[in-house]
């Protein structure tokens, strides 16, 4: 690593760097003046534009005895802001798992008292319509007469509030969204980008992997918008992520107790096909993640 301490923001710099090195193996940094990050790997070498007032904001939040909160809320608007960039410019790998930086970022600054009007165009509204129906179906399982949950009560009613809604518009377009519906539309994008997630692991050409990831970033990006990325997501999102991830240890298991046997002839596996997705393209030229406002990619 060359030149973070010599610029203006070097605790900045050096936790994007981090970040950076960890979903690129290998990579290399450093600064460019006047606002320039340079990250140089075996993938290339990719020019991040930065803005200064985010970099300040980030450099102080690091430096200070802010609230450890904002602080992990503004770095993890960082993180998501380079993540964009980084995949716009060709950086991102293939396998990069998306819906790990939701599921992990469990301490931020959350707002639990958001009102917002919501609009997204019709295959978006879709592709969340047919999660939130998998949320529903997690938590009916969820529900169990014989023990007391009336919170899943609840959250059975906001989420079959907004499948209604879809059925009934097909839409989800509303004024007046408040934060218990918001959190479960932010839910619904996380089922999706998991899905996605399978599908993609399950491909092999390395174009089709790559527009996965694009397709993914594309979904999460309404949810990391201000104020959205500091809305939490429900309860109900653990629930569906343990069943997923129960599904999958046993389908494993079932694969190591047949590993040593031999494939009868005629049998095979089948893959979904491939989700066409297109590109997406911002129209601004810096890096930036300021706390207060959108998340903007450069």
């Amino acid at each position: 690593m060359i030149g973070i301490q010599k610029s203006p923001y070097p605790l900045a710099l050096e936790y994007l760097y981090k970040i950076a090195r960890g979903v690129i193996p290998g990579a290399d940094a450093f600064f460019l003046p006047p606002e320039t990050m340079v990250i140089t790997s075996q993938k290339g070498k990719f020019l991040i534009p930065l803005s200064r007032s985010s970099m300040q904001d980030l450099e102080q939040a690091l430096a200070s005895n802010q609230s450890v909160k904002y602080s992990k809320g503004l770095k993890s608007d960082a993180r998501f802001a380079l993540y964009q960039f980084l995949n716009r410019e060709g950086g991102l790998p293939s396998d990069f798992r998306l819906s790990d930086f939701f599921l992990a970022d469990a301490e931020r600054d959350w707002q639990s008292n958001v009102s917002l009007q919501t609009h997204f165009d019709s295959k978006m509204a879709k592709g969340l319509y047919e999660n939130l129906k998998r949320l529903e179906r997690s938590l009916e399982r969820t529900f169990n007469p014989d023990i007391s949950l009336p919170e899943v009560d609840r959250e059975l009613t906001v989420i079959r509030d907004l499948t209604g809604w879809y059925e009934q518009n097909k839409n989800l377009n509303s004024f007046n969204v408040q934060s218990e519906s918001l959190s479960y539309l932010k839910a619904a994008a996380v089922c999706w980008i998991l899905d996605l997630e399978r599908r993609r692991d399950a491909e092999v050409a390395p174009r089709a992997k790559a527009a996965y990831v694009t397709k993914m970033l594309e979904i999460a990006s309404p949810f990391q918008m201000q104020p959205c990325n500091r809305i939490k997501l429900p309860a109900a999102m653990e629930d569906y992520v343990a069943r997923e991830k129960s599904a999958v240890d046993t389908s494993q298991r079932g694969l190591r107790q047949h590993a040593d046997v031999d494939v009868q002839p005629g049998s095979s596996g089948e893959f979904e096909p491939v989700f066409a997705c297109h590109d997406v393209h911002s129209g601004h030229d810096k890096l930036q993640f300021d706390i207060g406002l959108d998340i903007f990619l450069g």
